[in-house]
């Protein structure tokens, strides 16, 4: 049935194409079209349609080349971290960046919204993600950088401790990318990188599924002896994509003992703090929220094309995402690269 679904969906798109260019001379063009034309199919009719009216470039989720979590998801993340003028907020695992994104454009006065990750195919999407943030807007984009590190080595972010003031990421689940067995070192290995790099009473929204929750207590409570560096302000739960419980864990960096912030004493984690709702919801799914400050619809054809218009940039240009004076990886080859660089030797 799958395979004949998709030979179905095949035919109908080829057909309505085919007589789209014959009647009124139309060339089908799926990455930059002036005109979106829907087709519903089903086994008592069949319904065409034309789309009108879309967000702008630039407006909640619309800057999307290469979606990921849902950007509602990604705004309620945002939101929990009260994020402040000058701020540096950081994704330790920034994946396609729509963590990053969703923040830049609803706190544009932040200071930085840093991004890291290892898999250099990720920073290549989420540049292009960044990319079409900038189109669309003239101060979301400017301070969001993008960097190759890995966040599950102790010094692997090219940050200095205690330079970020607010953390936020979506851990692996397990089930896309690692396994819940490789989650149970991965974890631990994050939390004390992020550790690092967080200022003592800064906040940390982390999203994980509640399959790891296990895992999550354990990479929280102090090892080997030490005292943990977290504090659980708030631990929520919800349903994700209809079929999975994921959980949002509010997390402050806390002074360990002997620390010399003069803060509050780290000891054991213990999974309390408050639960339910944030107390900033109102409510309503987290979807209307985030839908709330929307900017009014636009014709298709005025916002669309610009949208879907596929960059075609150099090595140097995905180079200049990343402006931070620091050694990066080139999201083409690997190549170790400085951040000035024109090329890279290889591309």
């Amino acid at each position: 049935p799958a395979l004949f679904s998709t030979i179905v969906v095949a035919l109908v798109m080829a057909g309505v194409g085919a007589a789209l260019l014959e009647r009124f001379g139309w060339a089908v063009d799926l990455q930059a079209p002036e005109l979106e034309v829907r087709v519903q199919l089903n086994q008592e009719e069949l319904l065409v349609s034309l789309t009108a009216l879309v967000q702008p470039l630039g407006a909640r989720g619309c800057y999307l080349a290469h979606p990921g979590l849902h950007p509602a998801i990604a705004w309620v993340l945002a939101r929990c971290l009260n994020i402040e003028e000058q701020d540096t907020v950081l994704d330790p695992m920034c994946g396609r960046g729509v963590l990053l994104c969703e923040a830049a454009l609803n706190w544009p006065h932040a200071g930085a919204f840093i991004g890291c990750d290892l898999d250099p195919d990720q920073l290549r999407l989420a540049a292009e993600n960044v990319a079409n943030l900038a189109r669309g807007s003239t101060s979301s984009a400017h301070a969001l950088q993008l960097l190759r590190a890995d966040a599950a080595k102790l010094g692997g972010l090219p940050l200095a401790k205690g330079s970020v003031d607010k953390v936020l990421t979506d851990l692996p689940f397990g089930k896309q990318f690692g396994s819940l067995d490789t989650n149970r070192s991965l974890y631990p290995a994050v939390l004390a990188e992020l550790a690092r790099v967080l200022r003592t009473g800064g906040l940390a929204a982390v999203l994980t599924s509640q399959s790891n929750r296990a895992t999550m207590r354990e990479a929280l409570a102090g090892q080997a002896g030490r005292p943990s560096s977290w504090k659980v302000e708030h631990l929520r739960s919800f349903r994700l994509f209809v079929k999975m419980d994921a959980c949002i864990y509010l997390l402050r960096r806390v002074e360990v003992e002997g620390g010399l912030d003069g803060g509050e004493r780290g000891g054991k984690t213990k999974m309390g703090g408050l639960s339910g709702p944030f107390g900033w919801e109102d409510g309503s799914s987290w979807h209307e929220q985030w839908a709330k400050h929307r900017p009014a619809l636009v014709p298709f054809g005025s916002a669309s094309k610009e949208r879907l218009e596929p960059m075609k940039s150099s090595c140097a240009d995905l180079c200049s995402v990343s402006f931070l004076p620091w050694v990066v990886g080139c999201f083409r080859c690997r190549e170790q690269i400085k951040w000035e660089c024109a090329e890279c030797r290889c591309c």
